[in-house]
């Protein structure tokens, strides 16, 4: 019998200005946004990109619940994985904080749909939330095949979610900041 690990996720009804900004963008009906989350000393910690007053434009960052508006409610979403794989996204999201990888806001503005806007790709080497999420589920090789959307730059955070449960993920904790 394989060894598994639970890889989890943070995915946030947001109701700030931005957020309600993402959710219109992206069409998301409930989550404004997505993040990695994972468990170190019994606490979950969160990996995630992020802007804020030093850096407005965002990159990906070892995070902190305080930093979503008080009162955001939050679910965090498991899946078991054998250990390998389960290591192997790890390593995706402790790299894009490390790394400091960017937002990819040319990548948000894509969903607008606005025919001059629906050539824009946005940069392989910057990621928004919920396309890096998607990414970081791919390092997993069992679930390539099963990823239902394989453009990343294409998927919403309200996608990932409802991706991340036709892979069968469940519902581990749900808090409000």
């Amino acid at each position: 019998m394989t060894d598994t690990k639970t890889v989890c996720f943070a995915v946030f009804y947001g109701k700030s200005w931005v957020s309600w900004g993402i959710k219109a963008a992206t069409r998301s009906k409930k989550y404004s946004h997505v993040g990695y989350t994972y468990l170190e000393n019994d606490v979950y910690e969160l990996i995630e990109c992020w802007q804020h007053s030093d850096n407005w434009f965002g990159h990906w960052e070892y995070s902190s619940w305080k930093n979503h508006s008080p009162g955001t409610e939050y679910r965090i979403l498991g899946l078991d994985l054998p250990d390998d794989e389960a290591d192997k996204v790890d390593e995706y999201f402790r790299g894009l904080a490390d790394d400091e990888v960017k937002y990819d806001w040319l990548g948000l503005i894509g969903f607008l749909g606005f025919v001059l806007l629906k050539k824009i790709k946005g940069s392989i080497k910057r990621r928004f939330c919920s396309d890096g999420c998607t990414e970081g589920l791919r390092q997993a090789d069992s679930l390539k095949p099963r990823l239902v959307e394989t453009n990343s730059k294409h998927v919403s955070p309200q996608r990932f979610v409802e991706q991340y449960y036709n892979l069968g993920c469940r519902e581990i904790a749900r808090g409000v900041t």
